[in-house]
């Protein structure tokens, strides 16, 4: 089967693919959008569905994690429209990845949840890619755990928005 559109919505890739044992051939798609999730699907598998290797991605999701957009990023050289994602979860490290990545575009406001532990200069790093608001609970791994100092040596206050969740340290 050969798919001849130039923009696909990733369901009906995943629904085609589901429909035949064959392999189909959407190299000719030029975007494919929808779900980060079925997405990643249609690409996942090119034992199945054989796209472009620079195919571009539209997502509609309006939250993701950062582990999904860095690997839907491994998966496709072209660029990736985020617009829509305005939070992004997960690790510090896989937070700075997803924000630095020249493959992923997201909107001036998307804001990025940090879950897990971090380091000042993990923060800063962050910060630097352009993130809006950096959400953290358990930021700093202290030996006194009612105290996050923000005054550090290292740590430009100034340059983040910061919101803490309490009870979580």
């Amino acid at each position: 089967i050969t798919v001849a559109a130039g923009v696909a919505a990733a369901a009906d890739l995943n629904a085609i693919d589901a429909a035949t044992t064959g392999l189909v051939n959407a190299t000719a798609v030029t975007t494919v959008e929808g779900s980060i999730a079925a997405v990643t699907d249609a690409l996942n598998d090119q034992a199945a569905m054989s796209t472009a290797a620079a195919v571009l991605v539209t997502l509609d999701d309006v939250a993701s994690t950062a582990t999904a957009l860095n690997a839907l990023d491994a998966l496709t050289s072209g660029a990736i429209d985020a617009n829509t994602v305005l939070t992004v979860t997960g690790s510090v490290v896989d937070l700075t990845t997803a924000f630095q990545s020249g493959g992923i575009t997201f909107v001036p406001q998307a804001d990025a949840t940090v879950t897990g532990t971090s380091t000042i200069t993990q923060l800063n790093a962050l910060d630097a890619t352009g993130v809006d608001v950096i959400t953290f609970g358990t930021a700093f791994a202290t030996t006194t755990t009612d105290v996050i100092d923000l005054t550090d040596v290292g740590f430009d206050a100034g340059a983040h928005t910061i919101k803490y969740t309490a009870g979580n340290q």
